[in-house]
């Protein structure tokens, strides 16, 4: 039933991020990545790698804050 939510959820946005969703679902990032890796290795939904505006390459942002999904 997760995973129909999660799916949802991020139909309804252009792209939202892992932390958005921890957020969301009131869950932490390393209960709510494994779901998502579900999803994505059955091609439910799709995730970027990074999307940041900010240039630097210092590394130092969260990964869950950049971490973004989406559907196709």
């Amino acid at each position: 039933m997760i995973l129909v939510q999660i799916k949802e959820y991020i139909a309804k946005r252009a792209s939202v991020s892992l932390q958005e969703m921890a957020w969301h679902f009131r869950m932490n990032t390393a209960e709510l990545r494994p779901m998502l890796e579900l999803l994505v290795k059955k091609g439910q939904i799709q995730k970027h790698g990074c999307i940041s505006s900010c240039k630097r390459i210092c590394c130092s942002c969260d990964s869950a804050s950049i971490e973004y999904y989406f559907i196709e």
